[in-house]
């Protein structure tokens, strides 16, 4: 039964990002989702264990709400974005490698850390996260789509277009 709320929760959130995408951008659902994570895990790991559990479980699916609006979702769009498909191809791989790694060290953590100290520990993870968004990912809502795989180059887009066009017109017979 929870498994298929879960499922559930999942699937109308990520409807849901498909509408706050396209109104808001990727930039700012990344760091709204973000926040929001951080708020759940600050409650998740205050939270007395021994006081009214259905807060815990209403602040674990808020996280995951806010994790499938902007994280869950958006973060995928941009990669598909900005990079390469051999890029893209790289970063899924290391994504799937590092959440295989956490599935399977969480809970072996849990013999060396109480669960309180875990979601501490994820909420600074998230943290630096969020300082990476903040300061490093750029908006791509509204940009040309030719523009977007020179995102992150050194060379400005208009430079790299105004080469192609000049070698373009060097090039044509018919100029």
């Amino acid at each position: 039964m929870g498994t298929t709320i879960i499922g559930v929760i999942n699937c109308i959130s990520a409807i849901a990002a498909i509408f706050l995408l396209a109104k808001f951008g990727r930039k700012p659902l990344m760091i709204i989702s973000n926040i929001g994570m951080c708020f759940c895990l600050i409650a998740l790991a205050v939270w007395p264990k021994s006081q009214n559990s259905t807060y815990l479980i209403v602040f674990a699916i808020v996280f995951i709400i806010f994790f499938e609006i902007g994280m869950g979702s958006a973060i995928f769009m941009y990669a598909t974005e900005i990079m390469t498909e051999f890029g893209i191809s790289i970063a899924l791989s290391i994504t799937w490698i590092l959440t295989t790694l956490v599935s399977l060290l969480t809970f072996k953590t849990l013999g060396y850390f109480n669960q309180r100290d875990l979601y501490f520990i994820f909420l600074g993870i998230n943290l630096l996260g969020l300082l990476f968004l903040i300061f490093f990912i750029k908006e791509t809502k509204g940009e040309p789509k030719e523009s977007l795989k020179y995102l992150y180059s050194k060379i400005p887009y208009e430079e790299i277009l105004t080469a192609r066009l000049n070698a373009t017109e060097s090039t044509n017979p018919f100029i």
